[in-house]
């Protein structure tokens, strides 16, 4: 995921409304069912923030000789605005709260041919203004599309310096973790949570809860049509996240990251999962493979939760004594229906899908 801002990529978008405290209810309601929190609220504006894309949407009072006017959306101006779905699901989905709480919907979510695949909803504001939630198939990449940040291949190995895993490009490890103290170390958060976990996503005995971090990212999937009947389906090619210690506190933005994590091509004992510190005077990284998986316990729409055993570990730091890892309170993250794969989404295509989730670390 790149964290520089793309030249020409959505930054904010602020809307003037008729009715600001009605229309403050309005957005918030919608805008946190689409990963929005609020931020920002004054006299002035209100603003919402999404912390996976960084986009803000914020309201203003429109001036008062114009509070009883409505939007014409075919005047001079814009038409409307669209916001991006991961998945169908996801559309469908955010239909059923529109219905639910009453909002006006324009178009219940239905194929669109602007271009193959293009799923839609519409609904309008409190004073006309139309928005679009969809789903656009990502078209058609090469054969050997490989996702950036990467890390080099590597051969299973028993651990020769040789063997181990490159740095992931593009993140500048020796000025991480100056901007603010709270980034010089991983793992603030050294209270174990008090929640009910599913019977297998456990630890043995012995093993200590030593921190938790808090991840935001992508996980990246690729179509795969098979042949003689064999249903087609969507392979995990990497996931590609960024850590903060406490996201209570802590912004997801660069100068809070703390670790990243990714997949090797092939593995190390087994292990291809990796996480990797970014912060300065600690080059610890350890390597894991998953021995426990369990739906999510918040619905399978989000990725299922996790035990990862650490079979690999460089570098000094704090992932140096981590023996399992595991992934918790999940939102989000699963690829589209495999029915989709080669409909939908042809043969070889990457798909992108948003999400969060705490990783708890043992030693």
């Amino acid at each position: 995921m790149s964290k520089t801002p793309v030249l020409g990529s959505f930054n904010h978008l602020a809307l003037c409304v008729g009715d600001y405290e009605e229309s403050i209810k309005f957005y918030d309601s919608f805008l946190t069912q689409l990963g929005y929190k609020q931020k920002i609220i004054n006299d002035k504006y209100t603003m919402w923030i999404n912390s996976l894309s960084g986009g803000q949407i914020a309201i203003s009072p429109t001036r008062p000789e114009n509070k009883e006017s409505k939007h014409v959306r075919y005047s001079v101006g814009y038409h409307h605005i669209a916001l991006n779905a991961s998945s169908r699901e996801q559309v469908d989905k955010f239909h059923e709260f529109l219905v639910k709480n009453d909002y006006k919907v324009l178009d219940e979510p239905k194929e669109y041919d602007y271009v193959p695949g293009y799923y839609a909803v519409f609904w309008t504001d409190l004073d006309g203004m139309k928005f679009e939630l969809c789903h656009v198939p990502i078209p058609n990449v090469q054969e050997d599309h490989t996702p950036t940040p990467k890390a080099d291949s590597v051969e299973e190995t028993n651990g020769d310096k040789s063997d181990i895993p490159m740095r992931p490009e593009g993140k500048d490890h020796e000025n991480s973790g100056e901007s603010d103290e709270n980034v010089n170390v991983i793992g603030t958060v050294t209270e174990k949570p008090n929640i009910q976990l599913p019977k297998n996503i456990t630890v043995p005995t012995g093993n200590k809860f030593k921190f938790l971090l808090s991840a935001y990212g992508v996980q990246i999937y690729k179509c795969v049509v098979n042949k003689d009947g064999v249903p087609n389906n969507w392979t995990q090619v990497t996931p590609d996240t960024y850590f903060v210690n406490d996201k209570r506190t802590e912004s997801f933005v660069p100068e809070y990251e703390v670790a990243y994590h990714y997949f090797l091509k092939k593995p190390i004992h087994e292990g291809r999962a990796v996480w990797e510190s970014l912060v300065k005077g600690d080059d610890s990284l350890l390597v894991a493979k998953s021995v426990a998986t369990n739906v999510s316990p918040d619905g399978n729409m989000h990725l299922p939760w996790l035990v990862n055993e650490v079979t690999y570990h460089e570098g000094k730091g704090r992932f140096s004594d981590i023996t399992y890892v595991l992934r918790v309170n999940t939102v989000e993250g699963n690829p589209p229906p495999n029915e989709y794969c080669g409909i939908h989404y042809q043969g070889g295509a990457i798909v992108k899908v948003a999400y969060s989730a705490e990783y708890w670390f043992f030693h």
